[in-house]
């Protein structure tokens, strides 16, 4: 996923003018760390082309969290358009690992006993219900 992510910033970083990449560059800098995150020293980050400014933001902060300081970043400068894409675009791109296991939920949330209908409630439920006959369990 990092060379997916960094092709990703890339993309928005490409997207600034030259004027907004310095914005970008000045907020990068002061906008809040999470603990243990250091800022990318402002030497570094101006001498830094797009292409080395993407390394060096998944370089310092790792895959996760680059695309959070990123976000961050250009919600600071009011690039939201831009930050709304780094989100649905990097959400896309969701592991395979990740798709497995919300299909493993969806087919243990369908699995029904043998004699069940998915879509149905149980069977004495649903008679006494339709019945209005009054049962041992209490009524959904």
């Amino acid at each position: 996923m990092e060379s997916n992510l960094k092709t990703l910033v890339l993309n928005i970083l490409e997207n600034l003018l030259e004027e907004d990449l310095v914005k970008f560059e000045f907020q990068l800098t002061n906008i809040s760390l999470a603990e243990g995150h250091n800022y990318i020293p402002r030497g570094i980050l101006e001498q830094a082309p797009r292409v080395r400014l993407a390394d060096l933001l998944i370089q310092y902060y790792g895959e996760e969290y680059a695309k959070t300081v990123t976000q961050e970043v250009l919600k600071a400068m009011d690039q939201r358009s831009l930050a709304e894409k780094l989100c649905q675009s990097a959400g896309k791109s969701g592991s395979s690992t990740d798709k497995g296991e919300k299909n493993r939920k969806r087919k243990t949330e369908n699995k029904a006993g043998p004699d069940e209908d998915k879509r149905q409630p149980p069977m004495k439920q649903g008679i006494a219900q339709s019945f209005h006959v009054k049962t041992d369990e209490p009524a959904r």
